[in-house]
């Protein structure tokens, strides 16, 4: 079963929205900001865990995608339909997120397909230009350029990325401690 990656990344962004909206709860608790009631404790904690489950299952599955890329990838031409420069601003995180859509062949049949760069505005990206592009042969519609996949080869290295995931078990399993602990009274 294939996910594509708009459901991918909405999934994503509701375990992200879970994951900050009980880390921020755990860490106005611990400053003694507030007080919740053992029934909201509980439920930061199912929170807490299913959107930690929700989080690490999606970055496993990209990991895993951009692995399989990285491994039977095919390299391509396609030409760009569409580019979708949008500024995304919340209290705490102000960042560019540009979306490419673009069409290509494959075995004499038309594929659209899209792919989202987070944090960074389009690099010269219009429409209409010829880009290169690496593509799933399994899934033809997960797609990247193949500048950010040599992005990721040099300096935000796949590996690395699955060590921070690996990382971050520790920090949540505390936070879940603690809603536990005090739910408990």
């Amino acid at each position: 079963m294939t996910i594509d990656a708009v459901t991918l990344r909405g999934v994503g962004a509701v375990g992200a929205f879970g994951m900050f909206a009980t880390i921020m709860a755990w860490f106005l608790t611990r400053v003694g900001e507030v007080t919740l009631s053992r029934q909201n404790y509980w439920a930061a904690a199912v929170i807490c865990l299913v959107s930690s489950v929700i989080a690490i299952v999606i970055r496993v599955a990209e990991m895993r995608a951009l692995l399989r890329m990285k491994k039977y990838g095919r390299t391509t031409d396609a030409i760009i339909t569409k580019v979708k420069e949008r500024y995304v601003s919340s209290p705490l995180l102000h960042w560019w997120v540009t979306t490419v859509k673009v069409s290509f062949e494959v075995s004499g049949c038309a594929i659209r397909a899209e792919y989202t760069e987070s944090r960074t505005r389009a690099r010269g990206e219009q429409e209409g230009q010829s880009i290169l592009i690496v593509y799933d042969p399994k899934n033809l519609t997960f797609i990247r350029s193949f500048s950010d996949l040599s992005y990721r080869d040099r300096g935000k290295n796949v590996y690395g990325e699955i060590f921070l995931t690996v990382m971050y078990l520790p920090f949540i399993s505390w936070v879940l401690v603690d809603f536990v602990r005090w739910a408990r009274g």
